[in-house]
C-alpha cells in the first residue's frame, strides 16, 4: 500500500523509488527479524504501544543514506 501524504493526496516519490525502499526494507528485515512481542524500544527502552498503530508495536529503523539498520524502535521515537 503506497502512501499518499503530498498535496492532493498524490504520492511523495516516484514508483521507482518506492520500489528501491521497499526493497531494501525486504532485505533489513530478512537479515534483522522482528523481535519477540514485549521486547523493549531500542532508543527508550521503554515498552511499545500497539494502541492506534494497527498492531505494530516496533518498526524497522534504518538509515536513508546509507540502508544501514539501526534497530527496533517504537512509533513514537519514529517521529
Amino acid at each position: 500500500a503506497q502512501q499518499y501524504e503530498g498535496r492532493y493526496g498524490l504520492a511523495s516519490r516516484c514508483k521507482l523509488c518506492t520500489k528501491e525502499v521497499h526493497a531494501l526494507l525486504k532485505v533489513l528485515k530478512a537479515a534483522h527479524p522482528r523481535p519477540p512481542e514485549g521486547t523493549a524500544c531500542e532508543r527508550c527502552q521503554r515498552q511499545p504501544t500497539t494502541l492506534g498503530t494497527r498492531g505494530r508495536g516496533l518498526s524497522c529503523d534504518h538509515c536513508h543514506e546509507t540502508g544501514e539498520f539501526r534497530g527496533w524502535i517504537c512509533t513514537s521515537c519514529q517521529k
